[in-house]
């Protein structure tokens, strides 16, 4: 797909799913991006394009990043998955992340479950 009106670079079309109070936050090669969750194209210039995403919640996480190579007046469509429990990474990818690809396990998650069983299994033994 091209972009007519960008013959000296290219655009990222970049889509975000989701919705909330924690707004995610965009780097275009270093540059601060205005993002919004649904999909908007960012303009870029042709070659090597590094975007990175994350959200703030109390602090920064949902980190992600990926390395792009964009041709002059061409399209490439970028996926950001934000995290759905704080501590968990972020997914970036060129094509639509589905089912659990989206949620990769962190030390923070397996604290957490440890921490629910340990609890459960205290109530169930009383």
């Amino acid at each position: 797909m091209t972009v007519p009106d960008a013959p000296a670079g290219g655009v990222i079309r970049l889509t975000i799913p989701g919705y909330g109070p924690f707004r995610p936050t965009v780097h275009v090669n270093d540059r601060l991006v205005p993002a919004r969750f649904g999909t908007q194209d960012v303009p870029v210039p042709a070659g090597r394009t590094v975007v990175r995403a994350y959200v703030t919640a109390m602090a920064e996480h949902g980190h992600a990043e990926l390395a792009v190579d964009v041709a002059p007046g061409a399209v490439e469509t970028v996926h950001y998955s934000p995290p759905w429990m704080y501590g968990l990474p972020g997914v970036m990818s060129s094509t639509t992340p589905t089912g659990w690809r989206r949620i990769a396990p962190s030390p923070q998650a397996a604290i957490i479950v440890a921490v629910v069983a340990v609890f459960v299994l205290y109530g169930l033994l009383r």
